[in-house]
């Protein structure tokens, strides 16, 4: 594999005036993507059970049908398309091994055991490995994104409202009425159960996926805001604290024990990367490690005292995944068919469940062992060159940051086959590369728009 053409980000430089496609562009794409965090925030499997809203006040408080997303992104493909430079500057195989992904999972899709899931789950797959192309060849090179953050950044402060919201008496209203409701006790297990839990989900299917959204959005966009450039700079740095505050208060409030994880080991790693004396760097990170894991201990000690009962499950499942691949090596079982097939060989006493809970596990699943090898090439390619082209701009990191710790939280969750949070995952995957790639600064800030 050749190497990179190795730079560190370079200095901005006067960029032209963006034409009026572009900003177009930027603002539909921007916008959908919002849209997705606040209203597709199901796993695709689940979608025939997502009524079409009825009326206003259902077109606002419910879930859409994934169907609305698709159409929505023909739209953003149109404008897309004729605005693409296919220039890369490094091996094709970093960009060639996601449309070979897709291909195979087309090739495995004929052989699915459950052709229904895998026929929800294919059109979603589409739309990752595109998005992830508009991002390398059609957003990064926009000369400025203030019209594509500006909705993103609205959804994920919409979102950290919900959250606020659920905390502080909305979960209790809901559980209020659903109990007035005649034969609530027989709704899924899984609804019940995530009720009762008092844990936040904001406008996503359950709490970790909330915790996700947040590791992905908060640290760009708080970024975003502290570098405003403008008579009132201290207004953009007190709303990225004000930001950054109730974001980790909502991640809190979800209960995400993998989110707590992944938030201190990026926490880590930026103070690491901090321009101070080596004995300093390695006494801070110490210092902030040892707050860190004694913070998590108290913070979960019930959960630990009660045995670890989600751990556990994930042990299962990830142990029937294993089982699955050694039946299944070369075409799997088809995409999105976990779940049938988990169903077969669980234990009688474990919980259901649809997805194996880990992204990377779901891939040589649904799709064999090259499945799993092409996607890890997909994303570990991506970040490979992240790593290999020195960022040094501030919101530059802050992206790189939030997408490593989302595809990290993908080791225990399923958010791949969430819409809310995998599109724009994959979006702000390919706007880095090709920021990284081209040199340039992920905005100038809204000054320069």
């Amino acid at each position: 594999m050749a190497k990179p053409n190795i730079k560190p980000a370079q200095a901005e430089v006067p960029n032209p005036a963006p034409t009026q496609r572009e900003e177009l562009f930027c603002l539909v794409l921007g916008g959908w993507l919002a849209l997705a965090l606040l209203k597709f925030g199901n796993p695709v499997i689940l979608d025939p059970l997502i009524e079409r809203p009825q009326g206003l006040l259902e077109l606002i408080y419910q879930s859409w049908p994934t169907l609305w997303g698709y159409t929505f992104f023909a739209l953003v493909l149109v404008l897309g398309l004729r605005l693409l430079r296919f220039q890369p500057r490094v091996s094709p195989w970093f960009f060639v091994c996601p449309a070979a992904w897709l291909a195979w999972q087309f090739m495995v899709s004929t052989q699915s055991v459950e052709p229904k899931l895998t026929g929800l789950v294919i059109p979603h797959l589409c739309v990752l490995v595109l998005v992830y192309y508009l991002g390398v060849f059609g957003l990064a090179r926009m000369p400025r994104l203030f019209l594509f953050w500006l909705p993103l950044g609205t959804a994920l402060g919409l979102s950290i409202w919900v959250g606020l919201n659920q905390h502080f008496g909305g979960l209790d209203e809901t559980i209020k009425m659903v109990q007035q409701q005649p034969g609530w006790e027989n709704l899924p297990p899984e609804y019940l159960q995530r009720m009762m839990g008092k844990r936040i989900f904001s406008t996503l299917v359950y709490p970790n996926a909330f915790a996700g959204a947040l590791i992905l959005l908060a640290p760009v966009v708080a970024a975003l805001l502290w570098q405003i450039r403008s008579q009132t700079v201290w207004l953009g740095r007190g709303l990225a604290l004000v930001l950054l505050g109730l974001g980790l208060a909502c991640l809190v409030w979800t209960k995400s024990k993998s989110g707590w994880l992944i938030v201190s080991l990026l926490l880590l790693v930026w103070l690491w990367t901090l321009n101070l004396k080596a004995s300093h760097r390695r006494m801070l990170v110490g210092a902030v490690a040892v707050v860190a894991i004694g913070a998590f201990a108290w913070r979960f000690s019930g959960y630990f005292a009660k045995g670890a009962t989600s751990a556990a499950a994930r042990m299962d499942y990830w142990r029937a995944a294993g089982q699955i691949i050694a039946h299944n090596p070369v075409v799997g079982t088809g995409p999105g068919t976990f779940g049938p097939e988990y169903k077969k060989i669980k234990p009688p006493a474990a919980e259901m469940a649809h997805l194996a809970h880990n992204d990377y596990l779901e891939q040589a699943t649904d799709s064999g062992v090259l499945g799993f090898v092409l996607y890890l090439g997909w994303v570990g390619g991506s970040f490979y060159l992240l790593y290999r082209y020195r960022l040094v701009e501030l919101t530059q990191k802050a992206l790189v940051f939030g997408v490593l710790g989302w595809f990290l939280h993908g080791f225990v969750e399923f958010g791949l086959y969430i819409p809310g949070t995998a599109w724009v995952a994959m979006t702000l995957l390919g706007l880095a590369v090709g920021r990284a790639i081209s040199g340039n600064a992920i905005d100038k800030g809204p000054s320069g728009t």
